[in-house]
């Protein structure tokens, strides 16, 4: 039985996987009619399902964790916005082509740019937190 970090691991890389298939459905492909068991659909309809699937077992989640009595605290509570966060910035990097990525409105970052702000300030804010610990102990 895997840890729960491998398990982690295992999701994210089929979870990158199905992103990078699912990329480069077009608009016109959103169209095609896709069959989801006895109906028939818009392959919309089912990136949609998808979508709902995801959230309902979010839910079950929260409900499970409740009922286990295992309750978050603040750092991970904390976290898990992050996680979201993330989530939704790389959900806008679906739409960014190789050639875009260093593409910048005059005056502004370009994607790279912002992205790798981002980095950094995790790493300094991530260091900072560390040392504030360390000096305490």
């Amino acid at each position: 039985m895997s840890t729960l970090e491998d398990f982690q691991a295992d999701m994210r890389l089929k979870h990158d996987a199905m992103n990078k298939q699912l990329r480069s459905v077009t608009e016109d492909q959103m169209e095609i009619i896709a069959k989801w068991d006895q109906q028939e659909m818009p392959v919309r309809n089912v990136f949609y399902r998808l979508v709902t699937h995801e959230l309902d077992h979010t839910v079950h989640m929260v409900k499970t964790l409740k009922q286990l009595d295992i309750s978050v605290n603040e750092a991970e509570m904390i976290i898990t916005t992050l996680q979201e966060a993330r989530g939704k910035l790389e959900g806008l990097l679906v739409s960014i082509s190789d050639e875009n990525f260093d593409k910048a409105p005059d005056g502004e970052w370009s994607p790279r740019q912002v992205l790798q702000h981002i980095v950094d300030v995790e790493e300094s804010y991530t260091r900072r937190i560390d040392q504030a610990i360390r000096r305490s102990s």
